[in-house]
């Protein structure tokens, strides 16, 4: 240990030059409590705890009316936490189930706390990817906690002991905790969060219920902190902008101005079957007679890959829509499809009034959102379709129909069976008052 860059901070060991501008909360706890052999349960009457979780890292809370080194130490935590810096934003773009981390910027023990923003996939300082595995064995991060256990932050996998940094083990090595050098890298990043903090309110009005196209949904919190990421991502144009994902496989349709969109006028069902004709065609479906069956949902499904996905979206994309005006007289034709159609699809039942559906733009975008939605699902059966037919045991086409029934949520009529992978956020620009509207597919 180098001579002099250790200090005593009343009762615990500290040294100021261990917290840069940018760190988070993770590696200044690491720091805190290894260089003093504490255990997280050292801070626990110092920050708001829950019992048997811990305390978040993206929001630790201090006992304000605490004092002694432990409560100075749980202010630092907070002033350095996403909950400080965008305390409006943070729980819409960051989540703590794991740490996220850049290689190089952890060999110097450091962690940004914008590394815990989805979205960010690049370490600004450096350029490397964020991590949420060790590079070693490949095992999970430790949750963004303060946990209720024996585990403090470390700069090591908890499962195999390596590194996160590479190659030298810095848990104990006090000089080793050094700047990662050129943080002013960060602030580009920083001053746009801050503009996006203070100037936009944003509401994901379905996200409790909002499904993912995919028929696996393990990531699918992150995609959608994601989704906000890059709804927020489109406000600006300038050159604090954050860069785009790495890989992106979202579809933001919008923004759709709630306030000056031209209002529908005299929506007929002629009008409403015109316009679902010239988005989604006529299936062709007689070439396919063969290939296609219909199950107990009601929408006809391929059993062969040979029947075009694209296809398949259009019998998937009408079934949204084709039979809604068979439950609704003439006259309140519009009235039904604007208070109960559209807000059933998306399931924004309970903001029909705050939502004014009565615009064009808006309606034709659920028809726009809906197609690349029933697209997105109609490939991902048609692969599926194809791994099937390479199984040739007699139990091939049981399992099949048994795969059909397992995804009548996807391939069916979304809200009656209680499915919605269109994404609704709302966006207000707090400074003009105006509210603008997204649909998101992933």
């Amino acid at each position: 240990m180098k001579t002099g860059i250790v200090q005593p901070h009343s009762e615990l060991v500290w040294c100021s030059l261990w917290n840069f501008v940018g760190e988070g909360p993770y590696t200044l706890a690491a720091k805190m409590l290894n260089a003093n052999n504490l255990k997280p349960r050292y801070l626990k009457e110092a920050i708001r705890w829950t019992a048997g979780t811990g305390a978040s890292l993206l929001d630790p809370r201090p006992n304000e009316s605490l004092r002694g080194p432990a409560a100075t130490f749980g202010r630092i935590l907070r002033q350095a936490s996403l909950a400080t810096r965008i305390p409006h934003l943070y729980t819409e773009l960051a989540n703590d189930r794991e740490l996220r981390y850049c290689t190089k910027c952890m060999s110097t023990g450091f962690q940004a706390a914008i590394a815990q923003i989805q979205g960010i996939d690049l370490c600004p300082i450096h350029g490397e990817p964020h991590r949420n595995t060790c590079i070693q064995c490949g095992h999970k991060t430790p949750p963004y906690f303060l946990e209720d256990s024996s585990y403090p932050p470390g700069f090591s996998c908890r499962e195999c002991g390596a590194p996160f940094g590479g190659d030298e083990l810095i848990d104990r090595r006090l000089d080793a905790w050094i700047s990662p050098g050129e943080v002013d890298h960060l602030d580009p990043i920083h001053r746009w969060l801050k503009q996006m903090d203070d100037s936009m309110v944003i509401h994901c009005l379905n996200l409790s219920s909002w499904s993912l196209t995919s028929i696996s949904s393990e990531d699918a919190d992150d995609q959608k902190l994601r989704a906000v990421f890059r709804v927020l991502s489109s406000k600006t144009g300038g050159d604090d902008d954050p860069e785009s994902d790495i890989e992106n496989n979202s579809n933001i349709l919008g923004p759709y101005p709630l306030n000056k969109n031209k209002a529908l006028q005299d929506y007929t069902k002629a009008k409403y079957a015109r316009i679902l004709y010239k988005l989604i065609g006529l299936p062709e479906t007689w070439k396919y007679r063969s290939h296609l069956i219909t199950p107990s949902f009601g929408v006809e499904v391929p059993i062969r890959s040979i029947v075009p996905p694209e296809l398949h979206a259009k019998l998937i994309s009408a079934a949204q829509f084709q039979h809604v005006s068979y439950t609704c007289g003439k006259v309140n034709y519009l009235a039904y499809f604007l208070q109960d159609v559209i807000p059933g699809i998306l399931n924004t039942e309970r903001f029909k009034f705050e939502l004014p559906f009565e615009s064009k733009a808006i309606a034709e975008g659920v028809f726009g959102a809906t197609w690349i939605a029933a697209l997105k699902i109609a490939k991902i059966w048609n692969q599926t379709l194809i791994r099937a037919q390479n199984d040739n045991s007699s139990q091939a086409n049981l399992n099949c129909l048994a795969t059909v029934d397992e995804w009548a949520n996807r391939l069916g009529c979304w809200r009656r069976r209680s499915y919605f992978p269109i994404g609704v956020i709302k966006l207000k620009d707090s400074a003009t008052e105006e509210n603008q509207l997204y649909f998101v597919v992933i």
